[in-house]
């Protein structure tokens, strides 16, 4: 068996499926489709690895998501348009909403936007109409996501600023009997 030129790890396929470096260059759009399920494998054993023994939900969420910022961040990028294209899909689907305030979701929604971006600009380079397209996807999903990460945040003054007034508001009441 061939062991990574990354971390070591036996890696029998195009992509190591422990670390998700490229082993050797993918010669067609099908070899390519084999390494990006590869390191998609790969993602998922580095987040599961990163959460492992860990107690704490929010830790974990925030051991996960770093070690998936820096994982997407230097994956390997494919060459041909079907495959981007695929990229971009699947790293756009990963652009959220932080609703917990979490930096590291911060992170890691930037670096699937970035690949994302990458790739999109990469079709659009060579003049594939699907890049504008993405293009313009990825946008308004970061939009979206900018947006709703902002909701609960403004929720939560409205309500504390309420709460105040109506402290306020008894307080007077109470004083004036």
């Amino acid at each position: 068996m061939t062991a990574c030129k990354s971390c070591g790890a036996d890696a029998p396929g195009i992509a190591c499926e422990f670390c998700g470096a490229v082993q050797r260059q993918p010669q067609s759009l099908e070899e390519e489709m084999t390494a990006l399920d590869g390191i998609s494998r790969a993602a998922q054993a580095v987040a599961d690895k990163a959460a492992a023994n860990v107690f704490s939900a929010d830790t974990a969420r925030a051991k996960r998501n770093f070690a998936l910022t820096a994982f997407w961040a230097t994956a390997y990028m494919p060459s041909s348009p079907d495959a981007l294209v695929q990229v971009a899909t699947i790293a756009s689907g990963g652009i959220q909403a932080n609703h917990l305030n979490m930096p590291s979701q911060n992170q890691l929604s930037g670096a699937l936007a970035t690949r994302a971006h990458a790739a999109a600009t990469a079709l659009i380079v060579r003049g594939d109409p699907r890049g504008s397209v993405l293009r313009a996807e990825i946008e308004r999903l970061e939009k979206r996501a900018a947006e709703q990460s902002k909701g609960p945040q403004q929720h939560i003054i409205i309500l504390v600023v309420t709460l105040i007034a109506f402290v306020i508001l008894i307080a007077a009441v109470l004083m004036t009997r």
